[in-house]
């Protein structure tokens, strides 16, 4: 995981142990209970602060699958050392996000991460999504909940 902004960047590594659950339903099922999360912290405020005006507590996240470089920054003067995930994959989820409040929907994902957890995963409206910067719109779905 990783602060970029104001956002949290958190990477799902495919990987080969087929032990556990592919990455793209580990980070549908991260997503999913952020969103629950939000809803509870928000019913709590509600509760407890309701005299004040205190702006709506929420979250918006977006899901993109592909890959991903890590660039180790070493800081010359500290020593310290940062490993910043880069590339195309990291810009078109961070602009994915943003435009979550142009769609309305809480979880956006594209469509090639949703082919990964096919049949696992509840979907929404799907659309085209312009980007920033980006020639293509890129196509994505709200992901509403895990398939029961």
């Amino acid at each position: 995981m990783q602060f970029v902004g104001e956002a949290l960047l958190a990477i799902f590594v495919d990987s080969t142990d087929t032990l556990s659950v592919n990455h793209g339903l580990r980070a549908a099922r991260a997503a999913l209970g952020m969103v629950d999360a939000a809803k509870r912290v928000q019913r709590y405020i509600e509760g407890h602060f309701f005299d004040q005006a205190l702006p709506p507590f929420a979250v918006s996240v977006a899901l993109h699958s592909g890959a991903v470089s890590l660039a180790k920054l070493q800081d010359p003067l500290h020593g310290e050392v940062r490993i910043l995930p880069v590339g195309d994959t990291v810009n078109s989820t961070l602009l994915l996000q943003k435009q979550t409040s142009t769609t309305g929907w809480t979880v956006v994902a594209s469509v090639p991460m949703l082919r990964g957890v096919t049949g696992a995963v509840k979907t929404g409206a799907r659309a085209l999504i312009s980007l920033p910067g980006r020639t293509q719109p890129m196509d994505a779905a709200e992901l509403l909940s895990l398939a029961v």
